[in-house]
Formats: structure tokens, C-alpha cells, sequence
């Protein structure tokens, strides 16, 4: 059960993961323009702060970004835990992997007596 709780969550863990995206692009982005104005300004306490901020904004960008990336929506995880089961069974299950064969050869005899019932009907006549 506690499996199904997880799944519920990935949904609140994507937007949490997609909000610290932003704001760590949106950091990102004014710690490079402020990068490139101390550089240019040859500011030395300024170039030194930015990348002291730059070891912070970057691991929590990647992270954020990866999280987002291969943690599914949960929808997509259930499907992932429905049917990932379902596909397990069947491949363990001896007597459903005889189930293809068997419906295939039901399906022959259903659609043969089509055509003999036919071949019946047209003799009649």
C-alpha cells in the first residue's frame, strides 16, 4: 500500500522540482550578466561572490533538472506499476503463455464454421 502513497506523490515532487527549476534559471541567469559586468569592470570582490553563488544556483539547478526529468508524472508512474506487473505475470505464468496459441486456434474454428455454414447454405439452394 505504502507503494501506491509513493506514487501519489510524484505529482507535488515534479511541481516542487519544476519550481526550484525556475528559480535557480532565472539566479542563473543574473549570476552570468553579473559575472560578465564584474569581469568587464575587473571587480575582483564581485567575481568572487558570483561564484561562490554559482557553487550554490548549479547543484540545485542540475538536481532540480534531473528530478524533473526521470521522476514520472503519476499517471505515468502507475502505468509504469500496473502494467509492469501485469507484463511480469504474464511472462512467469506458464498457462497464459499457452493463451495466444489457444485464442489463435479458437479463432480458426470460429471462422471456419463461418465457411462451412456457408458452404452449407449455398448447397441448399
Amino acid at each position: 500500500m505504502s507503494e501506491l502513497y509513493w506514487i501519489t506523490r510524484c505529482d507535488p515532487i515534479g511541481t516542487a522540482a519544476l519550481v526550484f527549476l525556475i528559480i535557480s534559471t532565472i539566479f542563473l541567469g543574473i549570476l552570468i550578466l553579473g559575472y560578465v559586468a564584474c569581469s568587464e569592470d575587473a571587480d575582483k570582490n564581485g567575481i568572487n561572490m558570483t561564484k561562490k553563488l554559482f557553487k550554490i544556483v548549479i547543484p540545485v539547478f542540475a538536481i532540480s533538472l534531473l528530478i524533473k526529468i526521470f521522476i514520472p508524472t503519476t499517471k505515468e508512474a502507475l502505468v509504469i506499476y500496473g502494467v509492469g506487473g501485469t507484463v511480469d505475470y504474464l511472462k512467469a505464468n506458464p498457462t497464459a503463455k499457452k493463451l495466444p496459441d489457444k485464442c489463435i486456434n479458437a479463432l480458426d474454428k470460429w471462422v471456419d464454421s463461418f465457411s462451412i455454414e456457408k458452404n452449407d447454405s449455398t448447397k441448399k439452394k
